[in-house]
């Protein structure tokens, strides 16, 4: 079975094990709560979730990941900046690690549109951070490498979360 299949396959049994989800103290941060540019040491980078896709999807464009993979995504983002309300790190029963952002009702609305045969492309900064995103109510979760890479994640985002400490 080829890895694009196996992952496909594995979202399924992801939104089984994400009902176990729990939080790994870091502090919710509502987009709308950032601090103004001229304070922040660094700019918020771009948050984007595209409708991605194992085979050609008319009007998608192909992402050559690898000589072997390529992967279809939507040529406009679902999910934007605009829709996220929250973010936190989790961790689900398998000690996997997802950054989760909890988004408005409009955002929510627009995930339930996405078809179940179809998957998530998330892009944080111009950079391809994940293939691997789940829908769990007003929540999308997206796989991330390990605790570190998630929090590099949040803290592009929303870089003002780098200068406070993590809850205990």
């Amino acid at each position: 079975m080829k890895p694009i299949t196996k992952s496909a396959l594995s979202v399924i049994s992801l939104v089984v094990a994400l009902a176990g989800c729990q939080s790994v103290s870091t502090p919710v941060a509502p987009a709308a709560a950032t601090v103004p540019a001229q304070a922040a040491a660094r700019q918020p980078a771009s948050v984007t979730v595209f409708i991605a896709a194992n085979a050609a999807v008319k009007g998608y464009r192909p992402v050559r990941l690898n000589d072997i993979r390529t992967v279809y995504v939507s040529a406009q983002p679902l999910i934007n900046r605009s829709h996220i309300t929250g973010l936190d790190v989790v961790r689900d029963t398998q000690n996997r690690t997802y950054v989760k952002m909890t988004l408005n009702p409009q955002g929510a609305a627009l995930l339930k549109t996405v078809p179940k045969s179809r998957g998530y492309a998330t892009v944080v900064g111009g950079q391809l951070v994940s293939l691997m995103g789940v829908r769990q109510g007003s929540d999308f979760l997206f796989n991330v490498a390990n605790h570190q890479a998630a929090m590099s994640v949040v803290q592009a985002i929303v870089p003002e979360l780098g200068n406070k400490p993590a809850k205990s």
